[in-house]
């Protein structure tokens, strides 16, 4: 126990770090992006920001549960209807296997 607290705190340290770094790195690309002016249009976003852009594609997710929802029912139907067509077949004929080939 003693050395999955001691991981604990060097994953915390190390997170730490990063973050730190990661604020560090952010600040000096605002700070060049200042001094320099640069021709393209969109100008680089920090960490936070691109997270906060990603999360709101939300419709998205939406979108595509909807759409797996839709091939589903597609396929469900499908299957009824063969199902159906199969016991159809079934009832009609006394030999179903070489009459509905006939057929």
């Amino acid at each position: 126990t003693s050395s999955r607290l001691d991981k604990e705190k060097d994953r915390a340290s190390q997170r730490k770090e990063r973050d730190e770094k990661r604020k560090k790195r952010d600040k000096q690309l605002a700070n060049s992006s200042k001094s320099k002016k640069k021709k393209s249009s969109k100008p680089k976003l920090s960490q936070e920001e691109r997270d906060a852009k990603d999360s709101k594609l939300g419709c998205w997710h939406k979108t595509k549960q909807i759409l797996v929802k839709t091939v589903h029912l597609i396929d469900a139907a499908i299957g009824l209807t063969f199902l159906i067509y199969g016991c159809l077949i079934n009832a009609e004929f006394a030999n179903p296997a070489m009459d509905a080939v006939i057929a």
